[in-house]
Order: structure tokens, then sequence, then C-alpha cells
């Protein structure tokens, strides 16, 4: 196999659903710093709470992330986001993925 379909190979195998900009965003920032509030999640990345709602709806729905509510501020209970053993996975994978891509343009 050439250095050409190594690539390609490695393109194709990117997980879709992670690879997604928004996505990828706040999937990154759970990795790295575990649970976190829906409220922090839309402040940090400047999303709108439509746009946080679609793409946190679609990890979900693909077993990534989990949801569930806790006391806030002023007893207001809060949505908190946390990533999944699967999610944890998926991103590790994917991570590897991009990794093997990084060193081809590396060597080129």
């Amino acid at each position: 196999m050439n250095k050409t379909n190594d690539v390609a190979y490695l393109l194709r195998n990117l997980n879709s659903e992670l690879f997604n900009s928004k996505r990828f965003m706040i999937v990154s920032l759970l990795y790295i710093f575990g649970k976190m509030k829906l409220s922090e999640l839309r402040k940090i990345l400047g999303l709108s709470w439509g746009d946080l709602d679609t793409h946190i709806k679609k990890l979900v729905e693909q077993g990534y992330v989990e949801l569930w509510k806790e006391p806030g501020e002023k007893k207001v209970l809060e949505t908190v986001a946390y990533l999944t053993e699967k999610g944890r996975q998926e991103y590790e994978k994917l991570y590897d993925v991009l990794r093997a891509i990084s060193s081809q343009i590396e060597t080129k």
C-alpha cells in the first residue's frame, strides 16, 4: 500500500460523529476536564443553546455522552454532561487516527 492509500484509509476511518467540529470540541473538553455543566460548555465554546442542544443530543444518541441534573447555584438544577466509557474509547481511537495522519504529514 502506498502513502496516498494509507492516508486515504485513515481518512475514511475517521469517526464522522465525533469529527464534526462542534462535537469534537465538546468531547475534547469533556475528555480533558471530565464532567461539565452545559452552561459552561455553551459559554466556553460560544455556542447558542440550540446549537449545543443539537450536538449534545447527537452525542447522547450515539452513547458517547450522558446527562444528569445536579443542584447548581440558587438551588436550581443544572444539566451536567460527561463522557461514557464508549465515548472515551471512541475519542481515543479518533485521536490515534489523527496522530497517524499527522505522522504521514511529518514524513512528507
